[in-house]
């Protein structure tokens, strides 16, 4: 069965570091996840876990969502955004993931690798978050804002360089 990935604001990713046994992560995958970092973070992002199918990034994300057996940890996260290679939210897809909802906090991703950069045909928000696009790296350039999901980018498909989740009711 397919996870939906149009999870509530009260979905709980929890952190931990998930075996290699259990999935077989490649850097060269069209559907991929990665942890997003609050702008102004001096923590590098870490290396995307990419996949060949909907099906393994599903099952990547439904692990970090299984409750943990021990207390939860400070590091849980949840659900930001989603952005998608084609339009109606299809094609290859890139899940971002961060330390809380969007209530308080932005989270950016200042230059997506060259082989996500101007390939965006579709976007969603969860979390208490909308999602600007922009067509140049570091939120430089045009912009197109999602409040909070756009099935199609018509005057901005495959131009996104950056991208910013920010709180509902605010845009770039």
């Amino acid at each position: 069965m397919r996870l939906v990935l149009s999870l509530s604001a009260a979905a709980i990713l929890v952190a931990s570091p998930l075996g290699t046994a259990e999935f077989s992560a490649s850097h060269d995958g069209e559907y991929c996840a990665t942890r997003i970092q609050p702008i102004g973070s001096a923590a590098a992002p870490p290396s995307p876990a990419c996949f060949d199918s909907q099906k393994e990034v599903d099952s990547y994300i439904e692990a970090l969502l299984a409750p943990n057996t021990g207390a939860r940890s400070s590091a849980a996260s949840v659900l930001i955004g989603t952005v998608y290679k084609d339009d109606n939210y299809s094609g290859g897809s890139y899940t971002f993931y961060g330390s809380g909802s969007c209530a308080g906090s932005t989270y950016g991703f200042p230059s997506l690798s060259s082989d996500w950069q101007g390939t965006i045909s579709s976007a969603k928000a969860y979390s208490s978050c909308w999602v600007t696009l922009y067509d140049s790296t570091s939120y430089a350039g045009q912009r197109y804002n999602c409040t909070p999901s756009c099935s199609s980018l018509p005057s901005f498909n495959d131009r996104t360089k950056s991208l910013v989740f920010r709180p509902a009711g605010t845009v770039g």
